[in-house]
């Protein structure tokens, strides 16, 4: 569709670790975009399963994790582009893991493009773990990053 485009993607790897043992790693996913005049917003969401048989039983770990971003283009030169992510690395049933294994991320990002060969990318990151405090009892800070990039094509 013109003003829709969406996708559906799956994946699923297994091998054998060893004679008794094996991994399994499965994953799926679905991502949308939309665009009307300057303005694009993109997302995703994805989620599988980590597997590990052996010997002595099996292991599994869930992943869930989704973004959605906003993008504002004046002019082709500029992109403007806020961003949030959310992962959850261990999907586990005690809250505990879950949060520890937990993130939400915020972003402000811009791109300019003064010449066709050249572009220049900045980012500033809200790192914001879920859990507000490790199994220790100290608390967990958030990370702050910033960047900027120049990337020259020839």
């Amino acid at each position: 569709m013109p003003k829709y485009q969406g996708g559906l993607s799956v994946y699923d790897e297994w091998h054998a670790s060893s004679p008794t043992a094996s991994v399994r790693s499965s994953r799926w996913g679905y991502y949308g975009m939309t665009h009307t005049g300057p303005v694009a917003l993109l997302g995703e969401i994805a989620a599988g399963t980590d597997q590990n048989e052996t010997e002595s039983g099996i292991t599994r770990r869930n992943l869930l994790a989704y973004w959605a971003e906003a993008d504002w283009a004046p002019h082709r030169q500029y992109n403007l582009r806020v961003r949030y992510d959310h992962a959850e690395m261990d999907r586990s049933s005690d809250d505990l893991s879950r949060d520890l294994n937990s993130y939400n991320r915020y972003a402000i990002e811009g791109e300019y493009v003064p010449l066709p060969f050249a572009e220049i990318r900045w980012t500033f990151r809200l790192i914001d773990p879920v859990a507000e405090k490790d199994a220790f009892d100290t608390k967990i800070p958030n990370e702050k990053q910033g960047y900027i990039q120049f990337h020259f094509s020839y």
